[in-house]
């Protein structure tokens, strides 16, 4: 639990020193100007409303533990999708990851984007001689965070509601870094 309290607190004191940005008279002005939204849009082009494509990882699909490649999408309008493939192969066992997540933007500032997302996911898997089939269903909020000198790469944190039918649990969902994942997006 230090650890985890540990690691919370060096990504807030990063967070803080990366959005920190130092304050020009031009920026005190009551009436930002148009040139003044355009550039603080363009720092951020994954929220700017453009069509950007991401690739990075993502583990919600899997409840026995693969990590997953996965491609985003953001349309020109508010809409995306993101999909999900993975797998791992040993002696006995193949389990395969397959996931579609839609995605719709809700809200987007410079260094932020706040979206809404359905996900479908299928984990067909075979261990030790027995086989079967997860179906994940998800649905909730989540933001997707960049830093100001690195403003392709996007972090993400999700909240919401799952049903897994490997085990048969409906309930709230989070997740964060590690399973939402790290995204990179080429222009």
């Amino acid at each position: 639990m230090k650890r985890f309290v540990l690691v919370l607190t060096v990504i807030a004191v990063c967070a803080g020193i990366s959005f920190a940005k130092p304050v020009s008279k031009k920026q005190i002005s009551a009436v930002p100007s148009d040139s003044d939204s355009s550039s603080s849009q363009a720092s951020n082009p994954a929220s700017s409303g453009e069509e950007r494509t991401a690739l990075g990882f993502n583990s919600q699909v899997s409840i026995n533990g693969v990590t997953s490649l996965s491609l985003r999408q953001w349309g020109p309008g508010q809409n995306g999708f993101e999909t999900i493939a993975g797998f791992c192969k040993g002696d006995n066992s193949t389990i395969v990851d397959l996931g579609l997540k839609l995605l719709h933007r809700i809200k987007k500032e410079q260094h932020l984007t706040v979206y809404s997302f359905g996900l479908l996911g299928i984990e067909p898997y075979s261990v030790n001689s027995k086989s079967d089939t997860n179906l994940e269903l998800e649905a909730g909020l989540g933001v997707e965070f960049f830093f100001q000198e690195l403003p392709n790469l996007g972090f993400g944190a999700e909240v919401g509601l799952g049903y897994n039918s490997g085990t048969k649990l409906f309930q709230t969902i989070a997740g964060w870094i590690p399973s939402v994942g790290i995204r990179y997006y080429y222009k």
